[in-house]
């Protein structure tokens, strides 16, 4: 299958990387990276770029709530430096950042450059949900912000609330929000050694050429 033939597909991992998710994060690396099985399959598929941004607690420290460490690109290398830099530490109390961080996916273009007329996923990871608003300031974001700025650059959003917590939507139903108003899926109880996998199988029902 040639390049022009292959669904344009960009794909943002946003992770939770506080100390509950190390069990996740080692088999995300282990199914996306080892001999590139995970990367190499969806290669042939698709013409896939993939970024990733993290988050952790707003306890944690003022600078260091939410980054895109991984603009979109093609690039293995850049991908696997990425995932494998990926760090677990933190969570000052339950609640996370994570508002914060899929804002950033959706409004910092330089540093996400979304292609035109891409199939566009942000694959979100995680087992507790957010602070509703996030941020210090003049900088902070809410829910309805964020689902506004996902909707504008037509971004589905895939949430995966991970075991034993399982936690995501929290009484608020965050992450059902999310992803109801984007048209992607939310999905609970997802075991942590599954994550990568998740991910992949429930875009591929739903790219279009």
């Amino acid at each position: 299958m040639s390049n022009q033939e292959r669904p344009l597909v960009d794909i943002f991992f946003v992770v939770d990387v506080t100390g509950s998710m190390t069990t996740a994060i080692a088999n995300m690396k282990a199914d996306m990276l080892n001999e590139y099985k995970l990367m190499k399959q969806m290669r042939a598929e698709w013409d896939v770029q993939i970024g990733l941004a993290w988050y952790r607690d707003i306890e944690d420290g003022a600078n260091d709530l939410s980054e895109i460490v991984l603009s979109l690109t093609s690039d293995e290398d850049k991908i696997t430096n990425a995932v494998n830099n990926l760090t677990v530490h933190g969570g000052g109390d339950d609640p996370e950042a994570q508002l914060l961080a899929l804002h950033q996916v959706a409004t910092v273009d330089l540093l996400t450059e979304w292609r035109p007329k891409s199939n566009r996923y942000i694959s979100w990871f995680g087992d507790y949900y957010g602070k509703d608003p996030v941020g210090y300031k003049n900088n902070e974001v809410t829910i309805d912000d964020v689902i506004a700025e996902l909707k504008k650059k037509d971004i589905k959003v895939n949430a995966f609330s991970l075991d034993p917590m399982n936690n995501l939507n929290g009484p608020k139903k965050q992450a059902e929000k999310i992803t109801k108003a984007t048209g992607g899926i939310y999905k609970e109880k997802l075991d942590p050694k599954a994550v990568a996998k998740a991910m992949y199988y429930e875009i591929k029902h739903t790219i279009h050429n």
